[in-house]
């Protein structure tokens, strides 16, 4: 004999509510008292509650009964000053591809992407457009840097492709997985021989994210190369604009003679260094972000990434989880190595 399934209104008659107090609990509505909405959740995982994503979103459709809200839309947040095919910087580049690899996957699972920037909108303005086109899921493209986002979140399924979110507004995220890429950079150069790096981090787009960068290499470098505390590598966060810091570091390169350089952005390096990088010393990318870069080096999966993140929203969007994670998680895709 098969155990009865709890439903919604089981969980109404153990709390003594009504059945839509219970529904608006689970989908985190702002209208419910944070206090009621951990109870209902407690009783619903005590009791092995669980949504029926097919009901859930019948029942929408059911309930949507003006034709223009039927329109299935998903929010994309541009944190720049520009919408992104108005651009052709290098960090932009990799934006379009996210984007592309979004917008078709939303296609192909009958959404429409529309993308609203930080230049024209403010996130209260867009949470007020948001509400008013019944749109249901919101994408945060990487900002590089810390920013205010005032934008109340309860409503909106969410997923950041931002490093910089967690504390500030901590949704799931989906990302380069650039642990991965640093540590098989310097296996595969390993591999060829080479044993001696230095690391440079062009300060762009932010320093916090080469400082994050420095950080994980060296902890992979020392497990390669068994080395205590008290030893260094060689690494250089330069800022580009940045005359001195960069005859600084030209001069240390050709004083330390690495016989490899390990570097994200090598367009950014290559113009550091005049276009004159040390003889016979061979650089690897962990970041072949411009369809011109051949590598060595890691492809990010950037239209990967899009696509992953709005698989996410979507399956959010069904299954009715909307505002503020309890436990907000990180997917981190892998790229690919390419040589030239």
């Amino acid at each position: 004999m098969t155990e009865k399934r709890i439903t919604q209104k089981d969980l109404a008659q153990h709390l003594g509510v009504n059945r839509s107090t219970i529904t608006r609990a689970l989908k985190n509505d702002p209208q419910i008292s944070p206090v009621m909405r951990q109870k209902v959740k407690r009783l619903a995982k005590k009791l092995g509650y669980h949504l029926d994503p097919n009901l859930s979103q019948l029942m929408a459709q059911i309930q949507t009964k003006d034709p223009s809200k039927q329109i299935r839309t998903l929010a994309v947040w541009n944190p720049m000053e520009h919408p992104i095919s108005e651009s052709d910087t290098r960090l932009n580049y990799d934006f379009r591809e996210v984007f592309a690899g979004a917008k078709e996957q939303a296609l192909t699972l009958g959404y429409q992407l529309e993308e609203f920037w930080q230049g024209t909108y403010t996130p209260k303005r867009l949470a007020s457009i948001l509400r008013h086109r019944n749109a249901q899921g919101l994408l945060m493209l990487p900002s590089y840097k810390t920013y205010e986002f005032d934008c109340n979140l309860q409503r909106l399924s969410v997923v950041s492709l931002d490093y910089f979110t967690t504390h500030a507004f901590p949704v799931h995220r989906i990302l380069h997985d650039t642990q991965y890429a640093l540590e098989f950079t310097l296996h595969k150069a390993h591999e060829l021989g080479f044993k001696n790096p230095a690391l440079i981090c062009p300060a762009t787009p932010s320093k916090p994210t080469a400082e994050i960068i420095r950080g994980t290499f060296e902890s992979i470098y020392t497990h390669y190369n068994s080395l205590t505390r008290n030893q260094k590598f060689p690494y250089f966060i330069v800022d580009p604009d940045d005359s001195r810091q960069i005859k600084r570091m030209v001069r240390s390169i050709e004083k330390i003679r690495p016989d490899h350089i390990i570097t994200y952005h090598c367009h950014t390096l290559e113009k550091m260094f005049d276009n004159q990088l040390p003889e016979n010393t061979p650089v690897f990318d962990f970041s072949l972000k411009e369809p011109q870069d051949k590598g060595p080096g890691i492809r990010p999966p950037s239209r990967a990434i899009g696509a992953c993140a709005i698989r996410k929203i979507i399956s959010m969007i069904h299954t009715g989880e909307r505002g503020i994670p309890e436990f907000p998680e990180t997917t981190y895709i892998r790229g690919t190595w390419e040589t030239p």
